[in-house]
């Protein structure tokens, strides 16, 4: 059994939500799009870099925590986006200021990076790598607390890119919404974990 049997396997038959991160040894254009179509959440080509695993361990590991419904309920930030959950990423940093601060600049490259991508591959018509781009970003987003607001949005754009016949006018509403929310949320974190807090 190859590593895509056994992601669809897991997917389909086991049913479980568990991240999968195929390591291959190439880097073809489509072969990120092939193994997210079979379940896995992303791949990294070999020779394996540390630091590119262990970014890709810490982005989808905090996607199998039990509570998988609503934002846990926390004290509100006046300046916070809407459906932030600070909970969610206080529990998973253990409310250290360094990791939180790396968390935040890992989301503003990443998130910009992802949201390019996005961009030109709609703009050329090309769906598919902009499903995939969106997906990747929705992680992203979840990774810093953003799953129900930002999440939300880009799971709508990944899933109009990949329907049968793709809405040019609603994706693009869509990508100007994921423009402003992620604008708005690297913002905020940028403000909130990003301070001078050095000794926290």
């Amino acid at each position: 059994m190859d590593g895509y049997t056994a992601a669809r396997k897991i997917r389909q038959e086991l049913r479980l939500d568990v991240p999968i991160i195929a390591t291959t040894a190439h880097a073809f254009a489509g072969e990120r799009e092939k193994c997210i179509s079979y379940g896995m959440n992303d791949y990294i080509s070999k020779p394996i870099k540390e630091d590119e695993l262990f970014s890709l361990i810490v982005r989808y590991a905090p996607q199998g925590r039990p509570n998988k419904g609503k934002p846990v309920p926390t004290q509100p930030a006046d300046d916070a986006p809407e459906g932030f959950d600070r909970q969610y990423i206080l529990d998973i940093s253990k409310g250290k200021p360094e990791v939180l601060r790396e968390m935040a600049a890992l989301f503003a490259t990443q998130s910009a990076k992802e949201l390019e991508l996005m961009e030109k591959a709609l703009q050329s018509n090309n769906f598919g790598e902009a499903a995939v781009a969106a997906h990747s970003m929705k992680s992203t987003a979840a990774y810093m607390g953003f799953a129900h607001s930002l999440g939300e949005v880009l799971k709508k754009l990944e899933l109009e890119a990949r329907s049968s016949s793709p809405d040019g006018a609603a994706l693009q509403a869509l990508l100007e919404q994921v423009k402003k929310m992620r604008e708005e949320a690297a913002v905020f974190l940028e403000g909130e974990f990003s301070g001078g807090d050095d000794n926290g």
